[in-house]
Order: C-alpha cells, then structure tokens, then sequence
C-alpha cells in the first residue's frame, strides 16, 4: 500500500480546477488525480452506470491508501455522493453549485447556473435549489457540448463559443448578475464565457470554497499530514500558484498527451500523467 494520499476524481480534466484550488491551501499533502477521461462526460449517461463507476473508482483510491476523497465533478456529487458516504469510512467531499453565494451577492435578484445535464436533472440539485432560491429567481441551463470541447483541448473552437452564445445570452436577456460555473471544467473556459457576459456578470466559482472545506475536515478528523499555516483563500476561484509538484500525481483513462498538453497549457502545471483504466499509483 502506498503512502497516504488524498484522491481528487472527475470524470475528466475538468477536475483539475479543484485540485488547483487544494494544492494551494494543502501544499504539502500528497495527492493523487484520476481523470476518467475515456468515459466523459458523465452528465449523459445514465444515473446507474455513474453510480456503479464513481463506486469503483473511490474503491479503488481507498483500497490503495486515500485517507480522503474529493469528488471534483458536480454530476457524480449529484447522483452518487450519499452512498458513498454511507458505503465508505473514509470522508468523502463533495461539490455542488455555488448557487449560495450567487444568491447572497446578486443585486438584479436573478442568477444564472449552467452545468452538465445530469447534475441539473438531479434530485440533488433540485433540492439544493428549492432550499436556497426563495426570492431570487434561479434560471438554471444544461449545457451539452462544452465538456467535450474542453475534454478535447479545443478551448478557442468556433464551435464552443457558438454554443456559449446559445445557452447563456438568453439568461443575460433576462438580467442575471451572476452566473455559477456548475461543472469543473467550466473554470477553464472562464475567459471564452466572460467574452460573453461581460463585465456586468459575475463568475462564481466554487473550487475555492471546497479546498477550505478539506483543509477544515482533514484537521477536525486529524488526517493533515501537517499543520498548515498558510491563509486560505479567501477568494472563490482565485488562481492557484504551486511552489512544487513532486506531490501530485496525475492517472487518466483517456489519451496521456492529450492530458499533458492541458496540464501544460491550462493549469500552467509541467506534470507526466499516467494511463490506467482505474487509478494505479505508482
């Protein structure tokens, strides 16, 4: 068994804002991604395969010493997070729409989400968003086809922007002054969906919010590997600036180059991924 890690899992590349977002607040802890970039995206498929999948993978992260894993990916959050909880002792973390704090900041009382279809369709999601909406008005829109362009690289396709324009220019004509990124890969197109927005809508993103989160439960449950000292981001979404990476290690189901290339190109991060169906460490 190897040394103890924490696992951060999507079913893609996407994920990687979160573990940014950690790596920042927890430098010192090992941890272990795993892309499953040959099944993505998740948001189509049905709820019985995701649940089946994200159970296999977290087995297989806890089997090989995860002391904690976050579900960097909303759709699996969505369908799967409360048996998991239930299934393993190890903590498991999970990540949901920022819709909270779009609805303590918004001014025009109308807030955007857009997100992968499985997690909006969710009884999860439809549960957060009847608990929190109340005044404010929650104009939720599934957006299929950004995941694979992102998944692809193609992050400045003509294509992706034509379907930004489609699915969130009918939200600003009805005066969203925030819009939540509800799935992990949206961070990195973050600059293609301000083209489109503006200047007068805000980005919420909670990958910040999740690594604070972490930090909190692995010191209540005394898994830090070490005390950390650092500040915690008090920003959603602030970019993350990794002094060393000999810490992290990347797994992928899907194309090795292709993820190396968005590792270099996305995340700024020099890292070697390796290919395994299900997480192998090394």
């Amino acid at each position: 068994m190897t040394t103890s890690f924490i696992g951060v899992y999507d079913s893609g590349l996407g994920g990687l804002s979160v573990l940014r977002a950690i790596h920042q607040v927890l430098p010192r802890e090992r941890l272990v991604y795993f892309a499953d970039s040959a099944h993505a995206p998740y948001g189509d498929r049905s709820i019985s395969w995701i649940e089946q999948r994200v159970s296999a993978v977290v087995a297989s992260l806890e089997a090989q010493g995860a002391k904690a894993v976050v579900l960097a990916c909303n759709t699996a959050t969505a369908v799967a997070v409360e048996n998991l909880r239930l299934k393993y002792s190890i903590p498991i973390v999970a990540i949901e729409p920022g819709i909270k704090v779009a609805i303590e900041r918004t001014l025009s009382g109308v807030v955007g989400v857009i997100g992968t279809t499985g997690t909006l369709h969710s009884d999860r999601y439809q549960t957060l968003l009847a608990r929190l909406k109340g005044k404010v008005e929650v104009l939720s829109c599934a957006t299929p086809g950004l995941v694979e362009y992102i998944e692809a690289n193609q992050l400045e396709a003509e294509g992706l922007r034509a379907l930004l324009q489609q699915y969130i220019q009918p939200m600003l004509h009805r005066g969203i002054d925030q819009l939540v990124l509800g799935c992990t890969h949206y961070p990195f197109i973050e600059q293609q969906i301000r083209q489109v927005v503006g200047d007068r809508v805000s980005l919420v993103n909670p990958a910040g919010a999740v690594a604070n989160y972490l930090n909190q439960l692995l010191q209540s449950h005394g898994l830090l590997t070490v005390e950390i000292t650092s500040a915690l981001i008090e920003k959603e979404g602030r970019e993350a600036r990794p002094e060393g990476l000999s810490n992290i290690q990347v797994v992928t189901s899907g194309e090795v180059t292709l993820a190396q290339q968005f590792l270099k190109q996305s995340v700024g991060w020099q890292l070697t991924p390796v290919f395994a169906e299900l997480p192998v460490l090394s």
